[in-house]
């Protein structure tokens, strides 16, 4: 069996505008990593601990479980977006000089994913106007 590849320490700022997507993406890197590696959560805590700088590990110190600790960093760098203010950034986006088709459509995806937009039916439309 191939040995599983270890992820880099996670050492983000909370307080940073990127925080999320940091650590959106050092999550998936970690959730990977245990599903190979660890099969208690005594095992996956231990894991976790190895894999956060001591700055971040200050946060889950208290943590008994590895569920808790997954709890309060996920509370720590997941903050709630204000969804009026992401359709307005939405809504009011233009082209900007130098900007291709291609990449102001990827940054309308983007700013696309905040605003919550969910598929309603015509009934759910009626009914909400009622």
């Amino acid at each position: 069996m191939d040995r599983p590849y270890r992820p880099e320490r996670f050492d983000a700022d909370p307080s940073c505008p990127s925080a999320a997507k940091v650590w959106n993406h050092g999550l998936r890197i970690f959730t990977l990593f245990i599903a190979r590696a660890a099969k208690s959560d005594d095992e996956k805590l231990e894991h976790l601990i190895g894999c956060v700088s001591p700055t971040v590990y200050e946060y889950i110190t208290e943590s008994e479980t590895f569920q808790c600790a997954m709890t309060i960093l996920e509370k720590l760098y997941m903050k709630p977006r204000n969804e009026v203010f992401a359709r307005h950034t939405l809504s009011t986006s233009k082209q900007e000089a130098g900007l291709s088709l291609d990449q102001f459509m990827q940054k309308l995806k983007s700013l696309a994913k905040d605003c919550k937009f969910v598929a309603v039916t015509v009934e759910q439309n009626q009914n909400s106007a009622i």
